[in-house]
């Protein structure tokens, strides 16, 4: 006697998941969003198939669709948890903030950039910090240093950084002695004369394992992420010279100490999102 016997429609699909795959703009985590967005019109077509089968004379048929939908199901579960394991990375970089979108321009010239990193090139553990905390990118990665470094940190930020409020004009400047008298001074548009600086130095962000392995997209957010950002006194920053806090001339020794804390600490969170975010992207950090 015949049976008739419905095959696995898969009912959960990734909608949750692939609800901004369309953007124009090319928001975080893209591409993870994408490959979801795949999933589901896969999903949606399996679905869409015939699925009543008679048996014994369509048992073949019948178990090579429930074969195609338990693939189906792992593919959209596998595509779920890369999309959130991204998108937490991405919030963990923001650190309460938005972070810039990059336009396809900025994509290329990133893109090509690492294309000119010599094919076979390892780059090296980050070399131990010395006294002076001075780190220098390796030659190979010039070219993409220099893009990263393009426009980058931004100027426009007005808000917090590591949990602290941008200075104003005449506070006094932490990254000096008290007692000193630094105090912030006033830009002639009459806004503080603070700006945003990365905690981890770019030049040593590029030795981070994996780093030059993630997408261009991901390097874009990491190299910009407010989570490797403070607030730095003009004159501060100027005598750090996109080094480090040891080379400010006359710094509070107290706020050396806890700037080289803070990057170390820093590092190794970037270390640990790196690590995530190339994970999300299918490559083994």
């Amino acid at each position: 006697m015949a049976t008739a016997l419905v095959g696995a429609v898969i009912a959960t699909a990734v909608s949750t998941v692939t609800s901004a795959a369309a953007d124009a703009d090319a928001p975080p985590c893209a591409a993870q969003m994408q490959r979801a967005a795949d999933v589901k019109r896969q999903i949606d077509a399996h679905n869409a198939q015939p699925h009543v089968f008679v048996l014994p004379s369509q048992q073949a048929q019948y178990n090579a669709y429930n074969v195609r939908a338990q693939q189906l199901n792992s593919a959209r579960d596998a595509a779920r948890a890369a999309f959130l394991a991204c998108a937490n990375a991405m919030t963990e970089l923001g650190a309460g903030r938005d972070i810039s979108r990059p336009n396809q321009e900025q994509l290329d010239r990133l893109r090509n950039a690492a294309g000119q990193i010599p094919p076979g090139y390892r780059v090296p553990p980050p070399p131990p910090l010395p006294a002076g905390r001075i780190v220098s990118a390796p030659r190979e990665l010039d070219a993409l240093y220099r893009e990263l470094r393009r426009n980058n940190p931004p100027k426009n930020y007005s808000g917090s950084l590591q949990n602290t409020s941008r200075p104003r004009v005449g506070d006094p400047d932490p990254a000096f002695p008290p007692g000193s008298g630094v105090k912030i001074g006033r830009k002639t548009n009459g806004d503080p004369m603070v700006s945003p600086d990365h905690i981890v130095p770019l030049a040593r962000l590029v030795y981070l394992p994996g780093f030059t392995r993630l997408s261009p997209e991901s390097m874009y957010y990491v190299s910009r992420a407010p989570a490797n950002l403070q607030w730095l006194s003009r004159r501060a920053n100027s005598a750090k010279n996109s080094d480090s806090s040891a080379r400010v001339q006359g710094a509070d020794p107290a706020w050396v100490k806890s700037q080289r804390q803070l990057e170390d600490q820093v590092q190794q969170k970037l270390t640990d999102l790196i690590s995530r975010l190339l994970r999300s992207e299918g490559k083994t950090p």
